[in-house]
């Protein structure tokens, strides 16, 4: 039942794209999701300033020295630096670029389709040479996403929103750059991981912004 499910809905996706003038992309989720990330990014940063000060309160008043079984003995945990105050400054105004586009991009696109931009059925396909223009453009919105340089110590995962886990396998992370920099307490790395996540954020707003532009002068016509 679940895999004819799943294959229906997969050949329906692929015939809706197949069939489209303009694929139909949405991009208003995804300026959603990366607000929620970053929100998370925040949290998670003041979360491990909770746990260090704990920690190195527990290590000023000897917690351990006094549950430490003399047959057995351990030794207090090493004390960590606390985490500084991050810049999210780029972040936030990357994301604020790509809600921004995302929603003139809807808005354009929706004003084209109710101008009769998509094709009756049994029309003309790929007649106008500007829509062509604008689905190349938007395969690309997936690239646009992508670091270079790739993560630390995998470069061959380029993805600056999802990435498995360093330690977890499969296990996702989300923007993993920034947030393993934090989990593993390398604080020197975090601003500049928070610049590279931006300015693929930045790259996706610019394209958006570049499509929607074409959609509005086709609509307009």
């Amino acid at each position: 039942m679940y895999g004819r499910a799943l294959a229906q809905a997969t050949g329906t996706a692929v015939m809706r794209l197949a069939d489209a003038d303009v694929l139909p992309f949405v991009f208003t989720n995804l300026a959603a999701t990366t607000h929620r990330y970053i929100d998370d990014l925040q949290k998670l940063r003041d979360q491990r300033a909770r746990e260090i000060a704990e920690r190195r309160q527990r290590v000023a008043d000897s917690a351990f020295a006094l549950t430490s079984d003399p047959r057995d003995p351990t030794k207090a945990p090493s004390v960590e630096t606390p985490p500084p105050r991050f810049d999210f400054a780029p972040l936030l105004d990357a994301q604020d670029s790509l809600s921004a586009a995302a929603q003139r991009f809807e808005k354009a696109y929706a004003a084209w389709r109710d101008h009769g931009g998509v094709r009756q059925a049994g029309g003309p396909s790929g007649a106008d040479p500007a829509l062509g223009e604008i689905n190349h453009k938007l395969i690309q919105a997936e690239r646009a996403l992508m670091l270079s340089d790739g993560l630390k110590n995998r470069p061959w995962y380029k993805h600056s929103l999802y990435a498995p886990g360093f330690y977890t396998g499969y296990g996702v992370k989300t923007m993993p750059g920034i947030r393993e920099a934090i989990e593993q307490g390398e604080w020197s790395r975090v601003n500049g991981e928070i610049v590279r996540v931006a300015d693929a954020l930045d790259k996706e707003a610019a394209l958006l912004r570049d499509v929607a532009g074409t959609l509005e002068r086709e609509g307009s016509h």
